[in-house]
């Protein structure tokens, strides 16, 4: 008896969550997948809050094939990189200069809803894959969200 009121319970816990209800935050079953990009490389982000804020990205890993592809987040309405914030898209384990921000990053507002980087692609690397944060900011509370996905530079 004790479990079927323990399983009734989570099932009760789970769809509240999947729906948003009773203040949960939801928590997004959103699918991130592999892409090529030979060319200008536009990247959905989904934010999300469960425990931690975070996300995904729309592709994860970003096979890039060409040289000089300039890659794009995009956020949805409510989330930006604020540059004043430490927002924007960094490498996690290295420093390589194979990638540049674009400048327009850092013109006008100081939060935006994309950031660009530009992947010179000067050093293929197949097997070895660069790890890299996505960092930004839910607008209407400040809440910081960070997402791990990856490059390849083929």
């Amino acid at each position: 008896m004790a479990y079927r009121i323990l399983a009734l319970a989570s099932c009760v816990l789970v769809v509240g969550c999947a729906t948003g209800g009773s203040g949960l935050r939801t928590f997004d079953s959103y699918t991130s997948r592999p892409t090529t990009c030979s060319g200008p490389c536009d990247i959905g982000v989904k934010p999300s809050c469960f425990f931690s804020c975070g996300g995904k990205v729309e592709y994860d890993p970003i096979n890039v094939t060409k040289q000089n592809v300039v890659i794009t987040w995009n956020l949805p309405e409510g989330y930006a990189f604020c540059r004043n914030r430490g927002d924007g898209v960094f490498l996690k384990s290295e420093v390589s200069d194979q990638f540049d921000p674009d400048p327009s990053n850092g013109e006008g507002q100081p939060c935006k809803s994309w950031f660009k980087l530009k992947d010179k692609n000067l050093l293929p690397r197949p097997d070895m894959p660069y790890d890299y944060r996505v960092v930004f900011t839910r607008l209407s509370d400040g809440a910081p969200h960070t997402i791990d996905p990856s490059f390849i530079n083929r």
